[in-house]
């Protein structure tokens, strides 16, 4: 079924903005771990911004981006990039809850990533950590097992690391 509505387009203004004047939603529903921070520090020191912070023009509050600008506070950056949106209350909610799962809901192509991760050279240990975590979606390896590989299970012993401080044990799952 065709829409005939037309889609509206709610930014209003793009600007650099000192970060530290920024606020945060008091609804931000997403906690970015000490991990994520590193990975995201490493990206940004390597290529820079490519993404604006999302605020609500009416509100004044961060609708996207809210561990872009607190990284941003930490190293005493004095601007960061903002695109300006126009939303009421509901529609501000609406994006605070949906922006980020929207985007979670594309599917991979597994040979395409296997293709541009191993284009990176690896000198950051930070964007290894990343490159090593989007290669193995948090556990579901994209890497096709060795045919001479053992039956799997919750069973077997297996070997774990913490990303954040390395710590390693064994264990079955419970």
């Amino acid at each position: 079924m065709t829409s005939t509505t037309t889609w509206r387009n709610r930014t209003t203004r793009h600007a650099d903005v000192d970060p530290l004047t920024l606020q945060a939603h008091p609804g931000n529903w997403r906690r970015h771990p000490r991990s994520q921070a590193a990975a995201l520090s490493g990206v940004l020191s390597e290529v820079g911004y490519v993404s604006s912070v999302i605020v609500n023009e009416r509100s004044g509050r961060i609708l996207d981006g809210h561990l872009r600008v607190s990284l941003a506070v930490e190293r005493d950056e004095v601007s960061v990039p903002v695109v300006y949106v126009d939303l009421d209350d509901a529609e501000e909610r609406l994006v605070l809850a949906t922006f980020d799962p929207l985007g979670a809901l594309a599917e991979r192509d597994n040979a395409a990533l296997r293709d541009l991760l191993g284009s990176f050279d690896d000198d950051d240990e930070r964007l290894r950590h990343l490159v090593s975590f989007v290669a193995t979606d948090g556990g579901s390896s994209i890497v096709e097992p060795p045919a001479e590989f053992p039956a799997y299970g919750d069973d077997i012993e297996t070997d774990y690391r913490c990303p954040s401080c390395g710590y390693e044990w064994s264990g079955q799952r419970a």
